[in-house]
């Protein structure tokens, strides 16, 4: 095996540590541009809309972007046209006795005289964030499907509930 030697000049030697530089900083350039190309999550914000429901179990409709005085409007008119009990869900920005808060998934409430939204679990009163509210379903269903859809969010539930509206 022989060992071969080269020489290389002053200039020669300085441009391959000028490209040894460069290629370093356009890796680091890559890797910088790597970790802030994810996407950040997306903030969804609602928008005024009315999605209807029906199926052979309840009939209704999601509302986004709605005011208090919208959703009881809304209430108040599927019950002039439904004979079963009405029964809402939110989820959203709300705050829960005042304090700002977030309900990921559709939680049950109940509506008192006053139009006073509490949490059906724990009697929290609920306010959205803004005059808002993000999302609020508003369904009328049999007395048979309430553990189902209402309290277990379409989940069995075993515990016995009566929910009146």
């Amino acid at each position: 095996m022989t060992k071969q030697t080269m020489r290389l000049s002053s200039a020669q030697i300085n441009q391959m540590q000028a490209d040894l530089e460069a290629a370093q900083a356009k890796i680091a350039e890559l890797e910088a541009s790597k970790k802030s190309t994810r996407k950040a999550k997306a903030v969804k914000i609602p928008t005024f809309g009315v999605e209807r429901l029906q199926n052979g179990d309840y009939v209704g409709a999601n509302l986004s972007a709605h005011t208090t005085e919208q959703v009881i409007a809304y209430r108040d008119l599927l019950a002039q046209v439904v004979k079963n009990a009405i029964y809402i869900k939110i989820s959203g920005h709300v705050q829960l006795d005042g304090q700002p808060d977030e309900l990921k998934d559709l939680t049950p409430v109940l509506v008192d005289e006053n139009n006073v939204f509490t949490l059906y679990t724990n009697a929290k009163v609920v306010t959205p964030i803004a005059e808002t509210w993000d999302e609020v379903r508003v369904v009328s269903m049999r007395q048979s499907n309430i553990e189902r859809y209402y309290i277990g969010n379409g989940k069995a539930v075993k515990k016995a509930a009566s929910v009146e509206a």
